[in-house]
């Protein structure tokens, strides 16, 4: 059976996030644009260590760049 949703094109998409962020007060932009950090268990090291979308961090030392 094929799909009768119509997938949008990155144009769309792209309209359609911006009318979205157009809601949002400002404090919700503020918090959105955050980055989001994951903790992470490194097994090997035995030590936890913060990801982000750009960033490594292992607490203690300095951020690595991916």
């Amino acid at each position: 059976m094929k799909n009768n949703f119509a997938m949008p094109t990155p144009e769309e998409i792209a309209r359609r996030c911006n009318e979205i962020r157009e809601d949002w007060s400002e404090n919700e932009t503020r918090r959105r644009e955050q980055p989001k950090v994951l903790p992470v268990w490194i097994r090997k090291q035995e030590r936890w260590a913060m990801i982000s979308q750009r960033f490594v961090y292992f607490p203690g030392r300095h951020m690595s760049a991916f």
